[in-house]
C-alpha cells in the first residue's frame, strides 16, 4: 500500500509542477519556496483530514456491519469493497466544495485517500489480531 500511495503522491507533485511551470522543470522559485514552506505540511494535513475523516467514517460503518462476514467474503474482496467505499467521500466532498471535477488531479487525490483509509483499517485489524493472539497465549 505504501508504494501506490507514494507513486500517486509523486504523480500529483509532477502534475502540479508541469501545470504551474513556466517552461522550466521546477516552476521557478515559487515551487522551491512551496517545498520549503511549513504551510505545505499544514495544507496537506488539512486536505487529507477534510476528505479522509468522512471516508474513514463510511468505511468504519461498513467494517462494523461486515465484521463477521469477512471470513465468508474473503479478505481480498473485503479490502476491495473497503477501498471502493473509501473513494465515495473524496469525490462527494470535491464536488460539494468545488462544484467541478478536474479529472487527473482529483482522481489522484481520491485514490490517495482510498489507499490511506484502507491502510488505516489494515493497521487497526492487525492491532486487534495481535491483541487477540496475546490474550490466547496468556491464557495457555
Amino acid at each position: 500500500m505504501f508504494f501506490p500511495f507514494l507513486g500517486l503522491s509523486i504523480l500529483s507533485v509532477l502534475w502540479f509542477v508541469f501545470n504551474t511551470s513556466s517552461g522550466d522543470f521546477f516552476g521557478g522559485a515559487y515551487f522551491l519556496k512551496l517545498l520549503i514552506s511549513p504551510f505545505l505540511i499544514i495544507a496537506l494535513f488539512n486536505t487529507f483530514v477534510i476528505a479522509g475523516a468522512p471516508a474513514l467514517l463510511l468505511t468504519s460503518i461498513f467494517a462494523i456491519l461486515f465484521r463477521n462476514k469477512k471470513s465468508v467474503v474473503g479478505r481480498k474482496k473485503y479490502f476491495t469493497y473497503l477501498f471502493l467505499i473509501s473513494l465515495i467521500a473524496p469525490v462527494v466532498i470535491i464536488l460539494i466544495f468545488t462544484r467541478t471535477f478536474d479529472f487527473v488531479n482529483n482522481t489522484i487525490y481520491s485514490l490517495q485517500i482510498g489507499i490511506l483509509v484502507v491502510f488505516i483499517h489494515w493497521i487497526i485489524e492487525w492491532i486487534i489480531e495481535k491483541c487477540k493472539n496475546r490474550k490466547k497465549i496468556e491464557k495457555t
